[in-house]
């Protein structure tokens, strides 16, 4: 009986390898695929496709790669209150930052949304939370000239 080579051997060795490394790839790319398909139809208001999303799995406080935004900061800043709503009763944390402070509330009061300010901070959002350069939502707010939605982040607590 012939043996087969050694040369062989360490070719379908370095052809598994490789092969597994593949899968393992694809295999995490796919993980990566639902999340950043979450965060995409977050973002464009789809409530139904988000709530299979979050049936099948994906974490509801998944932070983005690159600026670590969450579902509820995309969600905020783009006035989708029935999304915000939705991910909020899935167990959002309605005070989870981004990697430069960022909030939910930040992100609605950014957007001129009265309506998703008043909703997070119903839901316990912090008012007094500062981003890295130490803006408040209500910095923000008065900034912007958002006289309501200075009012009830004062309503809520804020101080500066």
């Amino acid at each position: 009986m012939k043996l087969p080579s050694m040369s062989l051997t360490l070719k379908s060795f370095f052809a598994f390898s490789l092969l597994v490394s593949i899968l393992q790839v694809h295999a995490a790319g796919f993980a990566d695929s639902q999340e950043e398909l979450f965060m995409k139809h977050v973002e464009a208001g789809n409530l139904g496709e988000v709530e299979k999303l979050l049936d099948s799995g994906v974490n509801v406080n998944f932070k983005r790669s690159g600026d670590g935004g969450t579902a509820l900061i995309i969600a905020s800043g783009r006035s989708h209150l029935d999304v915000a709503n939705l991910l909020v009763s899935r167990g959002a944390n309605v005070n989870l930052s981004n990697q430069n402070g960022w909030t939910p509330l930040m992100a609605a009061v950014s957007r001129g949304s009265y309506r998703i300010a008043t909703f997070l901070l119903e839901k316990g959002a912090d008012p007094n939370s500062k981003h890295i350069y130490g803006w408040t939502a209500l910095k923000l707010a008065s900034q912007k000239g958002k006289d309501d939605i200075v009012g009830v982040l004062k309503k809520f607590g804020a101080q500066k």
